[in-house]
């Protein structure tokens, strides 16, 4: 008998382990139903009472074919990744290559996938008065590899197969012993060829499954993915009342989108997949050496010398927690990297160590005598050229130095031995090649790529999470099939670049019609697993509905998961959902509430039912001084956001941005414009003397500059300020224009940067201070103006004279008429405007209000809104009000806020 079909892979296992003897060769398409079928061998030795016993070959097909090529005493050797990398390249380079590809790795990976399917699906060679240019260099590529491969003694993998079938090569098996197959439902022409004569050859028995009758099945759709992963877990918890962990499973076709999910949900319903020798599940999916967080922070110092030595990834060098020798340095780190971005030092590594040697941060900058300088660790990394073993012992000298790899999670350890283990690869295999740093770089990166590593679990133990390969033969009581839309299964066609139309009818996946045909009989292998079988689907991805699968059943259920509406029976088990919760049954607090808080002030000002819905102070609490004019606009804007900035002082942290920020241009050219007009007052240049007022204008930029004339970013920037011909053009040449004209009008600048504070009415519960920009007097009209420099967005007038939202303006002529230092006699008419200085287009002198009668009914009303506000201020009492109000897409005043994470306006 040469084949075994069973309803079941429960009754298949069931029937070989009983068969089965320590002679008995036991073959399958995976490692993990060998290893699952020695497990069951085992245990079924120990029931029947014997204590001790020779096990059987139970071997994946792979393993058992390099056995036997090892065990033939070959004359070639397996050629590893590396080496057949390293051979393409060489191969490929005495070819002219096709107009448009690169010869990099992406290139050799690619011709060796096609080179792996065209022997494993027997492919045949094109004819060549049939082949287009780009197949026939292919076939003169493919033979000059071939001799290579020969000549230097070495046998790719995918050949093994074939050289099996020489008779030679089964001397080590015995007519007379039991061989059994298993899991070969789609096997490669190549496989079925070898699998054929164990048949004819030696009696193998092919052991296979067909569900009749078919299991218990149960189909739910659910809206999104992360509604169906939220249901997955919930059942499968639930069934783990009445089936152990191991015997339960769940297959995902779509392992690489479903796995993070999966993990995320299990790790908060059950915590870490292994606590001692307890396997709680197992995911079988490996993630990518190359994505793995410890490989990532390893090659930063490499990355650093490659990338032009920026500042941001010598900063993520410096507070990367696997390297040891800036542990317990975080605040000193935090203050190195704001100095670099407030010296604007982006890049270069002498100049970033030398600024935090100049300003002491010398245990930092690697100048601890006790320590070995960090430039010289990451010189070697720096160099043009050098042997791919000196590169290996460079950085494997940097991370000794540094103390990398700090080990804190679990499956850390395994990954560094893989890193270490495909360097000395490097190191041994590519010995005699030299590499730039670039080459060696994605050498090591297109290895760490394929390396997976796979997260701590058993596959003894704990549920089970796997992907449509690795389900192959396994038995289970209770299976979930996740992710049955359109492609998950089939999957799509897997690209070939360099086979022909005609070869993909040849390959297994490279058409529609063979990735079907294997998805159905896997599909239809899959029912024999469980008796009792839940399929599961999302409706849409993204927004956008997905299709089915066309395994999916005619009726289904529609499900819905929402565990903030109905956290269920598990998922209270995570410990963040339990704790939200706990916080929600109160909510909405009602407003104000009726609770008084105690006489202490700040610590208390929050209410303790409800410390986001408004901040309350007591009855009457000491009157605050010295508010300045940005305060003023955050208080009308919003009282809880002042409350916050100014009451509590909760300072959002500084972004990150390339090159100048904002803030510090606008402060920079500030300083400037009051240095220009200081100097030429002083001196007493008239603005129609140009050739005075360029060099004058030029010696202000060089001395407010002359800190960072070094720094590409404000060499860009004079250059927007002055222009590049000669003369004075740009931004500021234009102000100028604008300026003269005033000149001529008998315009003077009177003063600059003019401080003020004590502002305060008799109706105002607090006062005001600020600073002014400019005031300008025209002594003929009798007339004052303030000016306030803006590089922003300039206010609207409605928001100065009907809102109410933008003081600088109102608050800046009322201290011109109210303050007796800044008090003028002669001036009879106070105006005030801004100066647009965002870019030399919008550049202009605009006054808001024109007319100086405006401006007094102006004033009059933003006395009364200042002593509305303060009268808010009086009562402690600071609502999330925002003004202007958000409304749909426009979010007003919320627009930029940073304390939203602590608003109830959003919550209501």
């Amino acid at each position: 008998m040469d084949q075994w079909v069973f309803p079941t892979t429960e009754s298949l296992q069931a029937k070989v382990i009983a068969e089965t003897d320590e002679k008995t060769l036991i073959l399958t398409s995976g490692g993990r139903l060998a290893r699952q079928l020695r497990h069951a061998f085992r245990w079924n030795q120990m029931t029947t009472g014997r204590s001790g016993w020779l096990f059987p070959k139970i071997l994946s097909l792979n393993a058992w074919l390099q056995e036997t090529w090892r065990h033939s005493w070959p004359e070639e050797a397996l050629a590893s990744t590396l080496t057949l990398f390293r051979l393409w390249e060489k191969t490929v380079n005495r070819f002219d290559l096709p107009e448009g590809l690169p010869a990099d790795l992406r290139l050799f990976q690619s011709l060796d996938e096609t080179f792996r399917v065209r022997i494993r699906d027997k492919v045949p060679w094109p004819s060549n008065e049939y082949a287009s240019p780009i197949i026939a260099w292919r076939g003169e590529l493919f033979r000059e590899f071939e001799k290579n491969l020969a000549r230097q003694g070495y046998l790719h993998p995918a050949v093994l197969p074939l050289k099996i079938l020489e008779q030679k090569t089964f001397s080590s098996l015995n007519p007379s012993q039991k061989i059994f197959l298993l899991g070969f439902e789609f096997p490669a022409p190549v496989e079925a060829d070898l699998l054929n004569v164990l048949q004819k050859k030696f009696g193998a028995v092919f052991c296979s499954t067909s569900p009749s009758p078919e299991p218990e099945l149960k189909a739910v759709s659910l809206p999104t993915e992360e509604e169906e992963v939220v249901w997955l877990a919930e059942q499968i918890l639930l069934e783990t009342r009445h089936h152990p962990l191991h015997r339960i499973g769940l297959v995902v076709p779509n392992l690489s989108l479903y796995g993070p999910l999966i993990a995320s949900a299990f790790r908060d319903l059950m915590g870490p997949s292994v606590e001692e020798e307890e396997g709680r599940y197992n995911i079988s999916l490996g993630r990518s050496l190359w994505d793995q967080p410890l490989v990532q922070a390893g090659l930063l110092p490499l990355r650093f010398s490659l990338e032009g030595e920026p500042r941001a990834l010598l900063f993520s060098l410096l507070q990367s927690p696997y390297y040891k020798r800036w542990a317990g340095r975080s605040v000193q780190l935090a203050r190195a990297d704001l100095l670099w971005r407030t010296q604007g030092i982006d890049s270069g590594l002498e100049g970033l160590l030398q600024c935090l040697i100049h300003h002491n941060f010398l245990a930092l900058s690697g100048d601890d005598v006790s320590e070995t300088p960090l430039a010289s660790l990451l010189y070697p990394l720096g160099r043009p050229r050098q042997s791919v073993p000196q590169w290996v012992e460079s950085i494997c000298r940097c991370w000794k130095d540094l103390g990398y790899p700090v080990i804190s999670l679990p499956g850390e350890e395994g990954s560094y031995n893989h890193l270490e283990e495909i360097l000395n690869q490097m190191a041994v295999e590519l010995k005699d090649e030299i590499m730039d740093g670039l080459r060696f770089f994605s050498w090591l990166k297109t290895l760490a790529g394929q390396t997976l590593v796979n997260d701590p679990g058993h596959e003894q133990a704990g549920i089970q999470v796997l992907g449509l390969i690795e389900a192959r033969g396994l038995a289970f009581d209770r299976l979930f099939l996740a992710g049955l839309s359109k492609g998950s299964l089939p999957q799509p066609v897997r690209p070939f670049p360099f086979l022909s139309p005609e070869e993909r009818r040849f390959v297994q996946g490279a058409t529609i019609q063979s990735q079907y045909d294997f998805s159905r009989k896997a599909f239809s292998h899959l029912l024999t697993l469980s008796p009792r079988i839940t399929l599961t689907r999302a409706e849409e991805e993204n927004g956008d509905p997905v299709p089915p699968s066309p395994f999916w059943p005619e009726h289904y259920e529609k499900g819905e998961r929402n565990f903030w509406i109905r956290p269920g029976q598990v998922w209270p088990r995570a410990e963040w959902l339990r704790q939200t919760l706990e916080g929600i049954p109160d909510f909405p607090v009602p407003h104000p509430p009726s609770d008084i808080v105690g006489p202490s002030f700040p610590a208390k000002a929050l209410s303790r039912q409800s410390p986001l819905q408004r901040a309350r102070v007591e009855k009457d609490p000491p009157p605050l001084t010295g508010i300045s004019v940005t305060a003023v606009e955050t208080l009308l804007a919003c009282p809880f956001q002042f409350f916050c900035a100014n009451l509590l002082g909760i300072v959002p942290l500084e972004e990150i941005s390339a090159g100048i920020s904002s803030l510090e241009k606008g402060n920079t050219l500030h300083r400037i414009l009051a240095l220009i007009t200081r100097t030429l007052r002083a001196e007493g240049v008239s603005l129609t003397d140009r050739p005075a007022v360029e060099q004058r204008v030029r010696h202000c930029i060089q001395e407010v500059l002359k800190d960072k004339a070094h720094q590409p970013h404000w060499l860009v920037e004079e250059v927007r300020l002055v222009g590049e011909e000669e003369g004075l053009g740009g931004l500021l040449g234009r102000w100028l224009e604008l300026e003269r004209e005033r000149w001529e009008k008998g315009w003077r600048w009177e003063k600059e940067e003019i401080p003020f504070s004590g502002l305060r009415l008799p109706d105002w519960s607090f006062s005001i201070k600020g600073r002014i920009d400019r005031v300008d007097s025209n002594e003929s009209l009798e007339e004052a103006c303030c000016w306030d420099y803006k590089t922003g967005r300039l206010p609207s007038p409605g928001e100065i004279s009907k809102n109410f939202l933008a003081p600088q303006l109102p608050l800046y002529l009322l201290a011109l008429k109210s303050l007796p230092d800044l008090r003028s006699k002669f001036v009879k008419v106070r105006q005030a405007g801004f100066v647009a200085l965002k870019s030399e287009g919008e550049l202009a002198l605009k006054q808001p209000l024109p007319q100086s009668g405006d401006w007094e009914t102006c004033l009059a009303d933003w006395e009364e809104a200042i002593r509305l506000a303060g009268e808010k201020i009086l009562k402690g009492e600071y609502p999330p009000a925002p003004k202007p109000e958000p409304r749909g897409k426009n979010q007003g005043a919320c627009t930029y806020c940073p304390y939203r994470c602590l608003c109830a306006y959003w919550k209501v």
